[in-house]
């Protein structure tokens, strides 16, 4: 089985997966859709194949969504101390701390949190932003999960059958702060160099 179909049965996307390894995001995070708890275990088995340290945290609550049960998120990080800083941080509502973790763009993260504060549309904000074209390394179209409120993340999760169909076709996961931001270019194109090294693009 190679790494890409692995990382599609968990899953992870191999976006993040590559920039992982590369040392270009310290932690990702992925929530485990196993409908069954024998799914799960399932899952959290080919995690450990990975060769990742990661940390595993149960949640029933998150920002002020509540789960109708328990969802289990995935914390795959450089290290393990990286993992449990993502945890605490998520875990204390500290989107600041978590979207570096995450390797996001301070420029993205702050954007994002002013967004958020005026409950505004990013992707409109984003545009608004953007001073020259808009960059095809800038491309988080179908990273459905970056750009949906809660309550469309519920039905997101319900529907991940039709969704991820289409949930690889990204190469920033962020909301950037523009559609030109030099630094989220940057990942995008580094992101692009690690699927093609990898024959998947």
């Amino acid at each position: 089985m190679s790494l890409f179909e692995k990382l599609k049965e968990i899953p992870i996307d191999a976006q993040s997966f590559l920039l992982l390894k590369a040392g270009f995001k310290p932690v990702i995070r992925v929530m485990l859709d196993g409908r069954t708890k024998d799914e799960e275990e399932k899952k959290i088995l080919k995690i450990k194949t990975l060769a990742t340290p990661f940390v595993i945290e149960e949640v029933s609550e998150l920002y002020g969504s509540r789960y109708e049960r328990p969802k289990k998120i995935v914390y795959l990080a450089q290290s393990l101390k990286i993992a449990k800083e993502a945890v605490w941080a998520e875990k204390n509502g500290d989107r600041s701390l978590l979207g570096r973790l995450l390797g996001y763009p301070a420029c993205c993260v702050s954007f994002f949190l002013e967004q958020l504060k005026l409950q505004s549309d990013f992707f409109l904000a984003a545009n608004k932003n953007t001073k020259g074209r808009n960059s095809f390394f800038c491309n988080n179209l179908f990273s459905f999960d970056a750009r949906l409120n809660e309550k469309s993340f519920n039905l997101y999760l319900k529907k991940l059958d039709l969704f991820g169909k289409y949930k690889d076709l990204f190469l920033i996961r962020h909301v950037p702060c523009s559609f030109d931001c030099k630094p989220s270019m940057a990942l995008g194109k580094k992101t692009l160099q690690l699927l093609k090294k990898l024959n998947q693009f």
